[in-house]
């Protein structure tokens, strides 16, 4: 059975654990569940944490997890561009990152079982990781970023920006991202996990 869900850019401040939680196999995520929750807090190494209350806070694709090439041939750009999640859970204390898994490849068989399985509508925005070997290349290129872009430098990941390009067109959006993941990649930048 394969994953369905690669758990990454796992984050923490206070009591707040966030993480993304991309489409493997056949994962899709409507509401969420509690069990659901569960398991992928499991997977990331706090199968006891004390859950106050969590919520699905963010719907985006990104190529981060791509299992294809850019160019294989009969890919489309949903093939590529994977819809994700952002998971934000309020435990019932703080906590630190000890023990936490942080990588970028935490694969769980957590299921959804809230939704009926239909694919996602095309969101409004997607992702582009870029990660710099020296954070400070990535705090050059963030100044360097266009305005039609948003740019975060996660706390917990050195020399990683998070890219946003929101209100995406639906019809110009694998070229459009596609070529401000291209520019990322010119400055110096990992575009996916496996580069």
């Amino acid at each position: 059975m394969a994953e369905t869900f690669w758990l990454w850019n796992v984050g923490l401040m206070g009591n707040r654990l966030s993480f993304f939680a991309t489409q493997g196999n056949v994962g899709q995520i409507a509401s969420g569940t509690a069990e659901m929750v569960a398991d992928m807090l499991a997977t990331l190494g706090a199968p006891d944490a004390p859950v106050v209350s969590w919520k699905i806070a963010k719907y985006f694709r990104s190529d981060w997890h791509a299992q294809y090439a850019r160019d294989e041939p009969g890919q489309t750009w949903e093939d590529i561009w994977m819809s994700t999640w952002e998971v934000v859970v309020e435990l019932a204390h703080e906590r630190s990152l000890a023990g936490l898994k942080r990588g970028d490849s935490n694969g769980t068989y957590a299921r959804d079982l809230s939704g009926n399985g239909e694919e996602m509508a095309l969101p409004c925005s997607a992702l582009i990781v870029a990660d710099f070997d020296d954070p400070e290349l990535a705090r050059v290129a963030a100044r360097r970023s266009r305005s039609s872009v948003r740019v975060e430098g996660p706390a917990t990941h050195p020399g990683r920006l998070l890219v946003w390009m929101d209100n995406c067109d639906a019809v110009a959006f694998a070229t459009s991202v596609a070529d401000e993941e291209q520019r990322w990649r010119r400055l110096g930048a990992r575009t996916r996990w496996l580069d």
